[in-house]
């Protein structure tokens, strides 16, 4: 009995030590569900293994990779404490991006991608800027984004007047609310980059090969984070309730540490001028 109540007791500790067990407020105790990524011998990939009800969005998130070399760039995902016009509001002003604020695209003219926590009676307005390398702008003007009718999120698509992405160059946006035009530096704003690439022989294989409701998917195993999100969103906006595209939505935005705009609204929006 003495070696029974020693064994018990031995293995307690060693719970609780790993982490495996837990205690409630009324000191009982809790075993915690556990995930355990293991690597076979005959297959290097990392494989997960425990509840299956929570390993797929897991197994996704692993999958993608939106940050390259993980070197950032400069620049801010979230606008900063609202004033002037705009009141104090929680989630802020946020740029899908990201957390190096750098995202790939193949488009010519891509769709930017943000959540606006004001709506078109709030603010009239929003501007977009974007510059090249050389920090020339690449459209004659700022954009000027009519916001929708409701908070959510939105898609600022570049106009065909604005000079296309070239390939391999990086270029530098600039989104910002207009709530005070008398003094723009209380205007909630935004930026970050983004870079065009070419499509590889292997993912245009993959397009090929895959109806267009799933080329969202390539797109994100390939890290084009902007084509990813241009291929998904939309659908979400039909077929809301869809548990597949909500999943990958959810995986996609934990991927890049934006999970709480994961139930937010996606708007009819943008018209620009």
């Amino acid at each position: 009995m003495t070696q029974i109540n020693l064994y018990f007791t031995t293995l307690l500790i060693f719970l609780t030590l790993t982490g495996k067990i837990s205690y409630s407020t009324d000191n009982t105790p809790q075993l915690k569900s556990t995930l355990i990524l293991t690597q076979s011998r005959h297959n290097p990939d990392f494989t997960i293994e425990g509840n299956p009800d929570q390993t797929q969005g897991i197994a996704n998130r692993y999958r993608y990779n939106f940050d390259g070399d993980g070197r950032p760039e400069p620049g801010r995902r979230k606008g900063g404490a609202s004033r002037g016009n705009c009141p104090p509001i929680q989630p802020a002003l946020t740029a899908l991006i990201p957390k190096t604020n750098l995202g790939l695209t193949t488009k010519e003219y891509p769709t930017l991608w943000f959540y606006v926590p004001y709506s078109a009676t709030d603010i009239p307005k929003a501007e977009l800027m974007v510059l090249d390398e050389n920090q020339r702008p690449i459209l004659e003007k700022p954009m000027v984004v009519q916001l929708s009718k409701t908070p959510g999120i939105m898609g600022v698509t570049l106009p065909s007047t604005a000079k296309p992405l070239e390939f391999e160059q990086k270029y530098r946006w600039y989104f910002e609310l207009v709530c005070d035009t008398e003094n723009p530096s209380n205007n909630p704003t935004v930026d970050g980059w983004i870079k065009r690439v070419q499509l590889s022989q292997e993912l245009m294989t993959q397009l090929d090969n895959h109806n267009t409701q799933q080329h969202y998917l390539m797109y994100a195993e390939n890290g084009i984070w902007y084509d990813a999100l241009t291929h998904l969103i939309p659908m979400i906006g039909v077929n809301p309730s869809d548990p597949t595209l909500t999943q990958n939505w959810s995986d996609l935005l934990e991927a890049v540490g934006l999970q709480e705009l994961v139930d937010t609204s996606i708007t009819d929006c943008c018209s620009s001028n």
